[in-house]
């Protein structure tokens, strides 16, 4: 007998398992699109960072995320102390599709990872943390946190969430029942805040990353505890951080207008990029490119920069309108799984591939048919 037909259908799964992890063993899901927000307007490029458009939005972006199939985008604005608004755009053509006003200058979005609820980190008088519906953004429930949000980070399973605060401050929020479980102050033995900027967890979520800029110190947290582990020098003024799961930094000091890559293992430095006035990175799927947008400095052009996170190598540059303040990638690290249909009529499958962990699964495609929304460009 031929084909599928005379095997076990065992057999036929395994071999299929078997085939895709050989096959893509060295593969990962490029990014297909990048894009940078710079004060009304939305820069877009694809993975090697060749323009591919532009369009103006109604304020000052401050945020930006993806819905998981990579045509929508979240965008976050605020002009002020009172204002702030969450809108889901079309990528295709920059048309508004659905909004909703916050009060409060946007600090970050955060699509969880079944795609149905927005977290909006909301500065000022009115500030915490915010869930939204994502399919209309219609506001669920509003957790009060700090006056002062500077990003937040989900556990990789999703039952947690740690919201980073200035001075120096971390929140834990259960996600699920949506409430603050404990917090955390992060102050130096010297009695100097730490004057915290934008954390990261290890990739198998047992240690949380927090930037000093105060003390020039990157802490380790024991994320069970919320206390001290260890730490490491970074320099004065660090603001953000972002980690791969090779335990590789991606550290950006925009006051001195560098781009530190450290290995948080043996705490040395891998490379220290010049680029004017990073902002904020964003890491593609597996990690391994690493996306900096730098505002410029006196009115002058910003830069996208594009970074090899195990060398430190730059693999290109860009232009960008001056004062940019968000970069967003997709596919990226919290949407990194691709979705082939690979079946017969009479079994349908879906073969799931995880980008970062490189699982593969087989997936009845009934069960994926609730979200299926949310399936990535192949």
């Amino acid at each position: 007998m031929r084909g599928d037909e005379g095997r076990p259908p065992g057999r036929t799964a395994r071999g299929m398992i078997a085939f895709l992890l050989l096959t893509m063993a060295g593969c990962s899901p490029a990014p297909r699109w990048i894009a940078v927000a710079a004060g009304r307007e939305l820069a877009l490029f694809d993975g090697a960072l060749r323009s591919t458009g532009a369009w103006q939005v109604d304020a000052p972006a401050t945020a930006l995320e993806s819905t998981g199939d990579g045509l929508g985008i979240l965008i976050g604005s605020g002009a002020g102390a009172g204002a702030g608004r969450v809108s889901w755009v079309r990528r295709t053509d920059g048309a508004t599709l659905h909004g909703h006003e916050l009060g409060g200058p946007i600090g970050g979005l955060w699509v969880d990872r079944e795609g149905r609820r927005v977290f909006a980190l909301v500065g000022g008088a009115v500030g915490g943390l915010r869930i939204l519906g994502a399919d209309r953004l219609t506001e669920t429930r509003t957790i009060p946190v700090c006056s002062e949000p500077v990003s937040l980070v989900l556990a990789p399973d999703g039952d947690r969430a740690y919201v980073t605060c200035r001075p120096g401050a971390v929140v834990e929020v259960d996600a699920q029942l949506q409430m603050v479980v404990r917090s955390a102050w992060l102050g130096a033995d010297s009695g100097r805040a730490c004057g915290a900027g934008r954390g990261d967890l290890s990739a198998n979520g047992t240690l949380l990353y927090i930037p000093c800029a105060g003390t020039g110190r990157l802490l380790y947290l024991d994320r069970a505890t919320l206390t001290p582990w260890d730490s490491m020098p970074i320099g004065a003024g660090a603001a953000v951080t972002a980690v791969t799961p090779h335990a590789v930094a991606v550290i950006l000091l925009p006051d001195s207008d560098r781009v530190l890559l450290v290995n948080l293992r043996s705490k040395t430095l891998v490379a220290a990029v010049a680029t004017p006035n990073p902002v904020d990175v964003a890491l593609s799927a597996d990690s391994r490119i690493a996306f900096v947008v730098g505002a410029g400095r006196g009115g002058a052009e910003g830069e996208l920069l594009k970074v090899a996170t195990q060398t430190g190598g730059v693999l290109g540059r860009a232009a960008v309108p001056a004062g940019g303040r968000a970069v967003h990638v997709w596919p990226g690290r919290r949407e990194p799984r691709v979705y082939w249909v690979a079946s017969r009529a009479s079994s349908p499958r879906i073969v799931q591939w995880h980008a970062t962990t490189g699982a593969v699964a087989l997936v009845p495609r009934y069960q994926r048919e609730p979200v299926d929304r949310r399936r990535g460009e192949q």
